[in-house]
């Protein structure tokens, strides 16, 4: 019965290493860009079904509702104001740049201006890139953006040569399903321009798991006995 045991921790614990250990990567900028799948847009709520969670985001200014805006030209995710366009507000418009921001340099995140994230299930971001790239400096270096509520400061060790001028986190957030996460402004305006997420599986994954390889081995020891 021993050796049954330790073939189910073992198992248990190679399951959660391979579940835990896929990431999905939500490229911004790529979604904004004119061959992207969005396009240049304004998102009341912008939102998409991964493989193993939704996300949603929306766009703030301080207390007023404001849109999540995706800039194209190397940029990224941030917030708009105002929409050009009413009735093209929550449209993908891949090539044509028709769904855009009112004014067109109030697209990053700026002054009193963050985005709040919502995720289906229970997932730890990895790693979030941000960029300042319609920003004269181009850099993130000694700057601070709002993390979930902590600030965080980069530096230049923080810089990704493989994705141009973007600055990435190096502290893993976890993120319970359906509560807010937000990203926002400190001292430098911003884009984010990628996120790496992985959900975490759910403890009854692991039990309904146990449970049957448990009830196998024990199937398998009656039967050798007979």
């Amino acid at each position: 019965m021993n050796k049954i045991i330790k073939c189910l921790l073992l198992t248990l614990l190679v399951f959660g290493a391979t579940v835990s250990a896929h990431a999905t990567l939500i490229d911004f900028k790529l979604m904004g860009e004119p061959f992207g799948s969005h396009g240049e847009s304004v998102w009341s709520t912008l939102s998409n079904a991964e493989v193993d969670f939704t996300w949603g985001v929306i766009g703030r200014n301080g207390v007023n509702p404001a849109f999540a805006y995706l800039d194209a030209s190397n940029a990224g995710l941030g917030v708009c104001k105002a929409a050009l366009n009413a009735g093209d507000i929550d449209k993908k418009f891949p090539g044509s740049g028709a769904n855009r921001c009112l004014d067109s340099s109030d697209d990053n995140v700026t002054t009193n201006e963050f985005l709040r994230f919502g995720f289906s299930k229970n997932v730890v971001i990895d790693r979030i890139w941000f960029n300042t790239n319609h920003d004269p400096d181009f850099s993130l270096d000694t700057d601070e953006i709002k993390i979930g509520g902590v600030d965080y400061t980069f530096n230049n060790l923080d810089r990704d040569a493989a994705r141009q001028n973007d600055f990435f986190t190096t502290t893993p957030f976890s993120v319970n399903a359906n509560t807010s996460f937000l990203i926002g402004f400190v001292n430098e305006q911003f884009y984010i321009s990628a996120m790496s997420v992985r959900a975490v599986p759910e403890p009854a994954t692991f039990a309904l798991l146990g449970l049957g390889l448990l009830g196998l081995g024990i199937a398998k020891k009656r039967l050798t006995n007979r």
